[in-house]
Formats: C-alpha cells, structure tokens, sequence
C-alpha cells in the first residue's frame, strides 16, 4: 500500500463522508482502498462505479469475489437512486425493502459529469442537506485532476496518489526483480541481478513513472538483456513521458562551461548548486526554486537551462505550455497537473518552461474567451511554485515580458529575474571560439578580431549560423582551392548572410531593453542597458 494512503485511513477513522484522491494510477489506487476496507470498514460493500461499465459491488462477506455487476448504473438517475437507497434505506423499484448497510462509492470519473448540474446538486443532497444514518457510506472520486467544483469544496477531502516515491520504487523494482530471477531459475534461464549501486541508479531513472511503467519496463528489459539494463529503461522513461505530448525529457550533454559570456548569471548559478547540497540543507538555507530569464530571441534562454542541468547532472523536462491548451473540457488542467506531478516525482530536476507568455498572454480575458481555462492552468502554476520545496529547479523564458500577469513576476515566487541582451564584444568572441572548436576549426586573432567587429548585435545563435555558413563556404572554396583554412572572405560572405533580428525587430527589442533596464538584472558582464528611444517603452507597458 503507497504511504499516501495513509490520508485516506486516517480520513475513514474520522468518518469523512466526501474524498476525492487524484491518482494516475487507478488500479492500484482501488487494490489500495478494497485492502484498507478490509481493515478499518469490514462490513462495508465496495461499488465500483464508471459511466461505461456502470457499477460492480463486492459483497463485505467475500471482498475477494469477482463481483456483482449491474450495468443499468452506467445512467446517472440510477445511480443517484441507487446510492441513496443504499444509504438511507427505502423501498426499491420491486417494493422491496432495502436497509442501509456501510458501503463505499468508488465513483471514477464522476468529474466528467460536472457540467450537468444535477451532479452537483445530488451530492449536496445527498451529503450536505440529509441527516446522515448510523451506516457510513462515504463517496470517494477517483480522477487524474482535482477540479473540485466550489460548490463541493468543503464537503471533500483530496488526497494526491502521487506518483511513486524512491522508496516505493526500490520495493517495486525489488519485488519484481525477485520475481524474475525465480521465474528464470525455474526455467533454467541465466539473468544478471543489480548490485546495491546499479539498483540505486534503476531507481532514479525510473522516477516519473507509474508502478505499472515501472514493472513493464523492467520485464522488457529482463527479455531483451537478461537484465536491467540502465541506458534502456531510461530510454523507456523518456519515451512514456514525452507520450504525454506535453513534456520532453533529456540527458543534457552540455554544461556552462560550454556557454560562452553571460558570465554574471553563470556565477550566480553555480552560487545556486551549492544550495542543493546536504551542507546548504543542515546550514538551514532552502532549495533555490529558479528564475525567469527574459531577452531578445536567439539570446541563449533555453540553451542556458540546458548547460545548468547538465552542470548538476539533473534531467531537463521541458514544459510546451502551447501543447497543454485543449479544447476539450478539463483536458488542459489534467494535462497541466500531470505534468507537475511528473516533474515532482523526477526531482531534483530542472524543468524549463519555454516562452511562457505565448500560453498565459490571455489571461486577463480568459473567462471571456475560452471559459476561464488559460486562469485554471496559471492557477496551477501559481501553486505548483508556491509549493515547490521539491527539487524541482523551475526555468522560465519570455520573450515579450509585457503578455506575462504580474502574479507570476513578483518577488518570491522565483528567485531571480534575468534580462538576456545582445552579447558584448569579449562575449562574441567567447562564442566565435566555441563554435568554431566544435567543428575542430582553428581561427587566427585577426579573422576572430574581424568576425567581432562585424557582429555587433548579433545573438548567440545569428553567431552559431555565421560559424555554421563559414564552415559551408570554406568547404566549397577548399574544393577548388585545396586549401582547408579559413579565410577573410568566408566569414565575410557568412555573415553577409545573416539579418540579425537586431535590424528586423529594432523596435521592440528597443522597447524591450527599455522596460527592463531597472526590472531585470543583466546577465552580461557590463550592466549597461542602452538607453536608445525611451519613449518606446511605452508600447511596451505591464
């Protein structure tokens, strides 16, 4: 039994007639609740409720029968009269007369039904206005959301069936594993069992996932390697968490090292390494919780997050808020939520949130516009870093601070807020050289001088395509010439390529740096925001 359930026995012990357990993993969630049953309510029945299936009942004398099904449930004034039947008492539609028994609704789904009011109203009835018998007949809710309606807010109890903890994953990778080798041994068949070590990183790579995922992947593995193979469970997890649609999950293979300026927010983020530690920990200090990085486009934002992942060997979960807008009712909160979960059940890890605004730029209008979804998901985020004592490092990007609420940039909610400017002329050059070291180019001072000079304003990235379209003219040249080094023409006519976004977006990256100049701080070794046009900063007003 997950150590969540604990909530719920406590929650049965003092006769709560309403709970809702938000779970991802309803199977285990009723094996868990039928086993709790058994224990604190051994007289009570169990129904089991869907609108497809409609209602199996176990009996308290066999708990372990297979259950009695009664289709007809699936319609919800069935049901309705069903429950409060059983709860109440009354005569039935054969005028038999039916005495209420302790029962426990297992309603899955019933959130669905939310829209038809009558769903709320017989709750409320039912729970709220009825004098409630000597039979305890609570409702329990199962649902991968809790989008509780304020009208049933303080008649329920939520409990979050969580994804799995270490610990209940090292008992399931435990139990499984031991499962296997007995099979195996029976079979004559050779597999490998993890040392202490190797199970230690089994049990990382497979925070994140639901037990089921768990058990699946290692059997697979068993299958294919006769063991549990580290590089294919992770590949599995990554693959079950970007099914989501929502998240990407990746190893990152870079590190700041390998970023070239921002110097400022660099050293400030190895200040915030040292916070994860056991020694920050006991020195009474909190886990740092992230940043909002804002700029001009190409600037580094996302390529930064990566690097700091890398840096603390944590994975990276990107977050595609445009992918958890849905049309369908209650899809993006469950989409939102699920997602959270995830990145809590993998910390510590650095989750980033990419062009944050492009989700959230509605929100003033969300009620008018799209129902209130876009205010029920930046709620969601509110509270997730309001929460968040995770170890979950939360990295968000912008880049049009003004679409973002105010809400979400105020002090406290993260711990810095940063300004991504054109880098500076050492800065460029930092970056000429990284780039040009990953395709084991060399550039002499003079050519690297040159290349600087005529990049003013250009990004990071406008600079990782000059290097790239060098790299592409110095080949064509070399088959004619057959001489391999890099020459003035080529970086010239590379960069004669380029419109840097400095020329095609002026304005409003003028309005941008104008906006920030005493809100944000400046990751560039000089803090020199230009003052070009203040009056743009008007089109750029929160």
């Amino acid at each position: 039994m997950r150590e969540c359930m604990t909530d719920l026995i406590n929650s049965i012990k003092s006769r709560k007639s309403c709970i809702w357990i938000k779970t991802q993993e309803e199977s285990l969630t009723i094996k868990d609740i039928r086993q709790i049953s058994m224990i604190n309510l051994p007289k009570a029945n169990i129904v089991i409720w869907s609108q497809t299936e409609g209602a199996t009942i176990y009996n308290s004398v066999d708990n372990s029968s297979s259950g009695k099904s009664i289709k007809k449930l699936a319609n919800i004034d069935n049901l309705f009269s069903f429950i409060k039947l059983n709860t109440y008492g009354g005569t039935d539609n054969n005028d038999k007369v039916v005495k209420p028994e302790p029962n426990i609704f297992i309603l899955r789904d019933y959130n669905n039904l939310f829209n038809d009011p009558k769903s709320i109203r017989f709750i409320r009835d039912l729970k709220e206005y009825h004098k409630q018998k000597e039979a305890y007949n609570p409702i329990i809710i199962l649902s991968q959301i809790d989008n509780i309606p304020t009208q049933l807010t303080r008649l329920f109890k939520l409990i979050d069936y969580g994804l799995p903890n270490r610990n209940e994953i090292l008992s399931c990778m435990n139990e499984t594993i031991n499962n296997i080798k007995a099979v195996s041994l029976k079979q004559n068949k050779q597999c490998k069992i993890p040392t202490q070590e190797e199970l230690n990183n089994l049990v990382n790579s497979c925070l994140g996932l639901t037990i089921q995922e768990i058990q699946e992947t290692v059997i697979e593995s068993f299958i294919k390697f006769k063991e549990a193979n580290l590089d294919f469970i992770t590949q599995k997890k990554i693959e079950s968490i970007q099914k989501s649609g929502v998240l990407d999950y990746k190893i990152p293979n870079t590190t700041l090292e390998d970023i070239g300026g921002n110097e400022v927010i660099k050293q400030w983020l190895l200040e915030m390494k040292e916070l994860f530690s056991d020694e920050a920990k006991e020195f009474g200090l909190k886990k740092p919780k992230g940043y909002l990085s804002v700029g001009v486009p190409g600037a580094g934002k996302t390529c930064l997050a990566e690097a700091f992942a890398g840096t603390m060997h944590m994975p990276l979960l990107s977050l595609s808020m445009g992918r958890i807008m849905s049309r369908f009712v209650g899809e993006s909160e469950r989409k939102i939520m699920q997602a959270l979960d995830v990145a809590k059940a993998s910390a510590p890890c650095v989750l980033l949130i990419d062009e944050v605004e492009k989700a959230l730029g509605g929100i003033n209008s969300s009620n008018n516009t799209d129902g209130g979804v876009t205010a029920r998901v930046f709620m969601e985020i509110l509270k997730f870093l309001n929460d968040n004592d995770y170890g979950v490092y939360i990295i968000m990007t912008s880049n049009d601070v003004s679409q973002l609420p105010p809400e979400l940039t105020r002090q406290g909610r993260l711990d810095a807020k940063w300004f991504f400017d054109f880098p500076k002329e050492n800065e460029r050059k930092e970056i000429f050289k990284i780039h040009f070291s990953k395709y084991n180019k060399e550039i002499n001072s003079d050519l690297l001088d040159l290349a600087v000079s005529k990049t003013n304003n250009f990004t990071g990235a406008e600079i990782q395509e000059i290097v790239k379209n060098t790299i592409r003219k110095s080949f064509i040249r070399f088959k004619k010439d057959n001489n391999d080094e890099l020459k003035e023409e080529d970086i010239t006519s590379a960069i004669n390529e380029i419109i840097p976004i400095s020329k095609t977006s002026k304005e409003s990256i003028l309005a941008l740096k104008s906006y920030c100049s005493n809100r944000f701080r400046s990751v560039n070794e000089e803090n020199d925001y230009d003052d070009d046009d203040e009056c743009l900063s008007a089109q750029y007003q929160l």
